[in-house]
């Protein structure tokens, strides 16, 4: 970007594959500003148009229909927020917003095979495509997303980078929000993405669906898994925000191609009450805690070819087809 104003156009939609039921999209479209990088692929060599990356957006729709019937909203934006309220005419208000990230996708037109990306044992594809997009997708509470049915609208806002595709499913009985993103392994440029997963969710909606209060309740863990069923080391935090009472949680530090990313839900941590009983002074005396034993994680180096790859975690393992150097 060369510093000057940048113009978009907002794009608003709504299709019923079933009556009463609205798939919702909401885009901004850069229609100025070149990225200045340039791709270490020969063929990918290219100037984009695009939204300039770590901007916030906020688009706003006036919408009775669309306020009413918003249900889980999806995107590849860090800082998700999704909020449906009446304004001061009555009407409903469906407000978005987000920081819009260096996408890599990987374009597959041949419709009749499995994308590569979805390569039994993993991929390493390198991005074909790249992108900085303000774009949400908000799915009725229908067929998958049934089980929401009743609860507040636009009660949970999913984000992530995965650039081939992603599926998210809902389970209150284990109290578990399960996201399934693919991805390449290398982005645009050559190099090795590392994923994100960010989540803003409502707390009347974490109070109905998962029966916990998310004032008092533990910090949600996210699990990652590869699609060989090898964990991945993912950083994650919760952060409980009284002011707009959503919860918001992130977690980032993996890599692709396809993975299984598990948020789940801890309820407060219970402690039984101790009857009362007579302490002598011995009994009394302060006892020092033990140290919490350390889990030390290891890297490795794994190769493939001129290819070199570091994984890191408690037991690390390299890839299929990759040998330890």
């Amino acid at each position: 970007m060369d510093g000057t104003d940048q113009l978009v156009t907002a794009t608003v939609g709504s299709l019923e594959e079933v009556p009463g039921y609205p798939r919702i999209s909401l885009s901004l479209q850069a229609q100025n500003g070149l990225v200045p990088k340039r791709s270490k692929i020969p063929a990918n060599d290219n100037a984009w148009i695009t939204l300039k990356p770590g901007t916030t957006f906020r688009l706003t729709v006036v919408s009775n229909a669309g306020g009413k019937n918003a249900g889980i909203g999806l995107a590849r934006m860090k800082n998700p927020s999704l909020e449906v309220k009446k304004g001061p005419d009555g009407k409903n208000r469906i407000i978005a917003s987000g920081t819009v990230q260096e996408v890599n996708e990987y374009k597959w037109f041949d419709n009749t095979k499995q994308s590569p990306c979805n390569a039994p044992g993993g991929n390493e594809l390198v991005a074909n495509f790249y992108n900085v997009e303000f774009s949400i997708n908000i799915e009725p509470y229908y067929r998958e997303y049934a089980i929401l049915q009743g609860t507040p609208p636009g009660g949970i806002f999913i984000t992530q980078n995965g650039g081939c595709e992603s599926r998210v499913t809902v389970d209150p009985a284990t109290k578990m929000i399960q996201v399934v993103s693919t991805g390449t392994h290398f982005d645009i440029f050559g190099d090795l993405i590392t994923g994100w997963v960010e989540a803003s969710i409502r707390g009347d909606m974490i109070r109905k669906v998962f029966k916990l209060e998310p004032k008092t309740m533990n910090e949600a863990i996210i699990e990652v898994t590869s699609s060989d069923g090898t964990p991945q080391t993912a950083t994650y935090s919760t952060k409980y925000v009284s002011a707009s009472d959503t919860v918001e949680i992130r977690g980032y530090g993996y890599h692709y191609s396809t993975n299984t990313i598990r948020i789940r839900f801890q309820p407060p941590a219970s402690v039984a009450p101790s009857a009362p009983s007579q302490v002598s002074a011995a009994d009394a005396a302060p006892v020092k805690a033990s140290a919490k034993p350390v889990t030390k994680q290891i890297t490795i180096s794994c190769v493939k070819g001129k290819t070199v790859k570091k994984i890191s975690g408690i037991n690390p393992k390299c890839p299929a087809g990759y040998k330890k150097k």
